[in-house]
Formats: C-alpha cells, sequence, structure tokens
C-alpha cells in the first residue's frame, strides 16, 4: 500500500511543484491593451547568461526564470520573474539593482522605481518590469496582479538591514548583500580592506552624513558573537592602517560595523552607539501574545509544573491502589490455604482413630 499511496502524493502535488514563475503572468484577457510579442523560461542557471545582471543573480541564489515581453499600442512592456533562493535574495537583488530608493510595496513586500523600471520583491520572488511610452499606469496595474498571484505580502526586510542606524542615513544608498560572491561580483572583484574571504557573513552598507562628516557604514554578520570577536581584533588594526582614510570600528555579538570617512570621534561614536545586538526569548506556546506572569513566574511553565504535579499524584494514587489489591489477594489466597490444610488435617487425624 505505501507505494501506491506515495505515488497517488505525487500526483496530487505534481502541478504545484511544477508550477513556476511564468504561472504569475497575468492572464490572456486581464490587460486586453496589449498582446504578447515573446516568451521564455529556464530553470537552468546556464540560461542566466542572456539574462541582465545574470551573474549577480546566480549569485544571491538562482532558482527558475520566467520572462514575457507585450507592445502596447506604439509602447513595450517587458516582466521578468526570478524566483531565488529565499527573500533575502530577493531583497538583495532589489538593493543592488533599484533605480531609486527603496520603498514600502505594494507591489510586494518592498519596491523602488522610476520612470520606465519599477522593480520590486516579494518573498523568494524578485520583479523587474521595463516600459517605453505606455499608456496611463499600466505598468503598475499589472505589476499588482503579479504581486497578487504571488500572495499576500509579508513585508519582510532581512534582519541586518533593520539594525542599520537610523540618524545620518542616506536610504537611498542602501546595499544588502546575503553573502560575499554577491559583493565580490558587484564590485567589480574589488572588495573593502576590511572584508575578507572565505568566512560566511551577510553585509549591508550606506553612507551617512552627520554633524558635517561624510562616510559609509558597513554592518557584517557572522553566524556566531566568537567568530564576530575573532574578526574584528585581528583584521580592524589592520583595516585602519590599510584603509588609507580614518576608520572606526566596533562589534556588538555578531556584528562588526566599520564606519569610514573623515569623521570626528563624537560623530563617528554617534553612529556606532546605535549598532546593538540583544537576544530575546519567545514563548511558543502562546501565539496571540507574551504569556502571562504569576507570581514571577511565566504562566505556561506554571501549567507544565501543575501538569507534571498531577500526574506524579496520580501514579502515586495508581500505585497505592494496586499495592492493596495485591494485598488483599495475597491475604484472601493464603487464608484460603490455611483454611484447606485445617481440614486435611482434621480428616487424617478422624481416619486415624476410626474403630471398627
Amino acid at each position: 500500500m505505501k507505494p501506491t499511496w506515495i505515488l497517488a502524493l505525487l500526483i496530487l502535488f505534481a502541478p504545484a511543484a511544477a508550477a513556476g514563475p511564468a504561472s504569475l503572468f497575468p492572464a490572456p484577457d486581464e490587460f486586453p491593451e496589449i498582446r504578447v510579442e515573446s516568451d521564455r523560461s529556464f530553470e537552468d542557471p546556464a540560461g542566466l547568461t542572456a539574462v541582465e545582471n545574470g551573474r549577480l543573480i546566480s549569485d544571491v541564489g538562482f532558482d527558475a526564470y520566467a520572462g514575457r515581453s507585450w507592445r502596447a499600442g506604439g509602447g513595450t512592456l517587458s516582466l521578468e520573474i526570478i524566483r531565488v533562493l529565499d527573500f533575502r535574495a530577493a531583497y538583495s537583488l532589489l538593493s543592488l539593482l533599484r533605480p531609486g530608493p527603496v520603498l514600502a510595496g505594494p507591489p510586494g513586500d518592498a519596491r523602488a522605481g522610476d520612470g520606465g523600471t519599477l522593480l520590486f520583491a516579494q518573498g523568494r520572488t524578485f520583479v523587474r518590469l521595463r516600459g517605453r511610452d505606455l499608456p496611463g499606469d499600466l505598468q503598475e496595474r499589472v505589476a499588482r496582479s503579479v504581486s497578487a498571484r504571488i500572495g499576500p505580502r509579508e513585508d519582510r526586510v532581512p534582519a541586518l538591514v533593520s539594525r542599520l542606524p537610523e540618524p545620518g542615513r542616506d536610504h537611498a544608498t542602501l546595499q544588502y548583500f546575503p553573502g560575499l560572491a554577491p559583493l565580490l561580483t558587484h564590485s567589480g572583484g574589488r572588495m573593502p580592506d576590511y572584508v575578507r574571504p572565505g568566512i560566511d557573513m551577510e553585509i549591508a552598507r550606506a553612507r551617512y552624513a552627520l554633524d558635517g562628516a561624510r562616510g559609509t557604514l558597513t554592518l557584517l554578520d557572522f553566524p556566531t558573537p566568537q567568530i564576530a570577536e575573532a574578526y574584528f581584533e585581528e583584521f580592524a588594526p589592520r583595516a585602519a592602517r590599510d584603509a588609507g582614510v580614518r576608520l572606526y570600528g566596533r562589534q556588538a555579538g555578531p556584528l562588526v560595523a566599520f564606519l569610514e570617512g573623515e569623521w570626528t570621534p563624537a560623530s563617528a561614536a554617534a553612529i556606532l552607539d546605535q549598532v546593538r545586538y540583544s537576544y530575546s526569548v519567545r514563548w511558543l506556546e502562546d501565539d496571540k501574545g507574551s504569556p502571562g506572569v504569576l507570581w514571577g513566574v511565566p504562566l505556561p511553565l506554571l501549567q507544565t509544573i501543575v501538569h507534571a504535579l498531577l500526574f506524579v499524584m496520580l501514579l502515586a494514587a495508581a500505585s497505592l491502589l494496586a499495592g492493596a489489591l495485591v494485598a488483599v489477594c495475597v491475604f484472601r489466597h493464603r487464608q484460603r490455604r490455611l483454611k484447606t490444610g485445617r481440614v486435611a488435617d482434621d480428616d487424617a487425624v478422624f481416619t486415624r482413630l476410626r474403630l471398627r
């Protein structure tokens, strides 16, 4: 029966598994003012060689691609839907290929655009629309149609991006890299002096201006605080010596921050002091909010303790009851044996004394 059930499940979920980015295209009759000119889709990363920014798309974690172009009156509209590794990869492409500042969606979780190009990231899907001589808000309407087909918006932003300090930050200069490979590709093969290959890390960068000083803040996020501490102690002094500009650094948990530019110690401290890291504990038993507290102890923990005590008490009661039943059975069995023994002895004596 097991092979039959497995085959049935495969048949049931095969359409969902096979559905790629092409399934997100608008329906043929949804926008009657446009007509399809070309289509292409693939899952082989080799196909990215013919796609603009294909190397960068491959570096962040490519999964599947679908593209379509339309003719709209005297204008054209092209749509690229790229499925990548996760939402961090999609957000990275948005931050690195954006024609303007990254803004909150809709469409998508986050968006960026100018007059002719509209990009957005939603979940692990990156969408790029480019139009020329389009009527009205056609490009925006197509973008919202694709966003609705992807699913509900989540407004997710990589945690490292949210840790960039706000004072003095130029939001239009944000860059986020989920790893070293896209950083190397985007920087043309040259990384900053304080970024060393061979260690897994996330990187977020932005330009800052505060109190007349300007420069760039780079945040590095390492897998553990120990790796971050070792990296900071080894490379920070060397980077400060080799950078050629004034460089300030700070380590907080798994985060390492480098601030380069012409900064005074006071203005640098105003930015770097905002780089903090704290751990938090969430009780998963309560999905609706924080757990209640009684006598200084969270209610879920108290419930666990009470349930454990009740179980022990029930187990003890069951043990006592079982012991009492065994004792009664043993007592009755011994009484029965004693009674049977007396009757047998009496019969034996009477038989021996019988006279003829």
